[in-house]
């Protein structure tokens, strides 16, 4: 939560920064144009400016000076304004001669050609800004001090008027751009900091473990999965510990259990070709040899299981000719006194396909399946076996039209064929030959699906990579 405040705070503080520094790069950039298009011009010709106000107050010099009985008077208000304001007047009349004045500076002329009043209306007279006024008896002059005041005479052109649309576009284009520009910055510092969480999420979910350097705004995060992934190591060191343990302990049983089976079907075997035993005997001994037989399966497939669980099942491919090799499977089957109830059909739709693959533990798979539609089906049932391929795979396909299996048993075997020894211990029932062909696919880095109606027909296909 403090993470989350933090990083709002940056952002509210990181906008506020950027609107700021926009305000004031148009400003600026406004003022620069300003300056270069409408004053920088005319600064050699020595213009002069002054304020609304000064404007206002000499404008009321024309109304506040009046003529009584012949001579011009200029009530106290107005006095004081020009006296705050350094200034002087005088009124000329139309033969250019002074005729009124008020504090005036002793180099001011006292008659003007119409020449001298043309010159001076451009706002100087002796260096002194002016301002000029239409009076009823003349021409009412201003001046005000040299040194204190300026104005600016500034003349436009429909040119320079028409660049102000220009301008507005320009610093528009200039805000998009450098807002862009900042957006890209801010978007790459992101990413610089994301970028390492996202590849430290993607190793912890592959079970490496990770450390990111806890800097930065998302420095909370970083602990956090820097945590998680520690605990996590110390978790997988806990179960590889104990599932190791648990795959040597089943090995060590399996190894232990084969010699005493051994002799036990070595002896019910001895005694079953005995022709000293009843013929109940006979049978009782063969049932106790069968027994032990499916015993030593048990436990062999038992210890397959775990090996292929946990990657320890070594494999010895090769290349392997599909089309014969599937041949010889079904052969097998057909040449071990396979019932009448079961037919076999092959259908090779490439002859040429090759594979590498360990040829022991893939006839173990495709065994497994045929055998589970024969066990699986009493009454008897169709066996296809099919192998087709693409540019990529092999597909090897064992279907039968027996009597299916649930969809929640499909799910289940799927679910777990990552997971065999879990689904070994709970699926005693039915299908355990399909975890163990699972095992064996996925070691040779293949998939495999099942489809099925509940009540007729499997089609298990195996996809295994072909060689190019």
């Amino acid at each position: 939560m403090d993470s989350v405040k933090y990083i709002l705070r940056r952002f509210i503080g990181s906008s506020i920064l950027i609107s700021l520094f926009l305000i004031i790069l148009n400003i600026t950039g406004f003022l620069i144009f300003s300056y270069v298009t409408f004053i920088y011009p005319y600064l050699g010709e020595s213009d002069i400016s002054t304020s609304r106000e000064t404007k206002a107050n000499l404008m009321m010099l024309e109304e506040k000076l009046t003529s009584k009985d012949g001579k011009f008077v200029l009530d106290e208000s107005s006095k004081d304004v020009l006296h705050k304001k350094q200034a002087w007047a005088m009124l000329i009349d139309d033969n250019g001669d002074r005729i009124w004045e008020y504090d005036l500076p002793k180099e001011i002329p006292k008659h003007y050609t119409l020449t001298d009043v043309a010159k001076f209306s451009k706002f100087f007279l002796k260096d002194y800004p002016v301002y000029v006024w239409e009076h009823p008896e003349g021409l009412l002059v201003t001046g005000y001090p040299k040194d204190k005041y300026t104005r600016f005479n500034l003349t436009y052109t429909i040119r320079e008027i028409e660049q102000f649309p220009r301008l507005i576009l320009v610093m528009l284009l200039l805000n998009a751009i450098i807002t862009f520009l900042i957006a890209l910055f801010i978007g790459l510092k992101m990413v610089k900091s994301i970028k390492p969480i996202i590849t430290g999420m993607k190793l912890i979910s592959k079970g490496e473990p990770v450390f990111l350097q806890e800097k930065g705004i998302l420095s909370d995060i970083s602990k956090s999965i820097n945590s998680v992934s520690r605990e996590l190591q110390e978790k997988n060191a806990k179960l590889r510990k104990r599932e190791e343990a648990r795959s040597n302990w089943i090995a060590g049983i399996s190894h232990d259990i084969r010699t005493p089976l051994s002799m036990i079907i070595g002896y019910a075997g001895e005694l079953e070709e005995s022709k000293n035993l009843s013929q109940r005997e006979h049978e009782q001994v063969s049932i106790i040899c069968n027994q032990g037989i499916k015993i030593r399966e048990l436990v062999s497939d038992l210890n397959l299981v775990s090996k292929l669980e946990y990657n320890m099942q070594p494999l010895d491919c090769g290349k392997i000719r599909v089309s014969v090799f599937l041949r010889e499977v079904v052969s097998d089957f057909i040449n071990n006194n396979l019932d009448n109830n079961f037919y076999i059909e092959i259908n090779i739709l490439d002859e040429d396909i090759i594979i590498d693959a360990d040829k022991k533990l893939l006839k173990r798979a495709i065994s497994n399946l045929i055998q589970n539609s024969i066990t699986h089906n009493q009454h008897g049932c169709n066996i296809n076996v099919v192998s087709r391929s693409d540019l990529d795979f092999c597909y090897i396909t064992i279907e039968d039209d027996g009597k299916g299996m649930s969809k929640d048993k499909i799910s289940y075997l799927l679910n777990n064929q990552y997971n065999l020894s879990d689904a070994y211990a709970k699926g005693q029932n039915h299908g355990l030959g399909l975890l163990i062909v699972a095992g064996i696919i996925n070691a040779h880095k293949g998939k495999l699906n099942i489809t099925s109606d509940d009540c007729h027909g499997i089609k298990i296909t195996l996809k295994l990579p072909l060689v190019k």
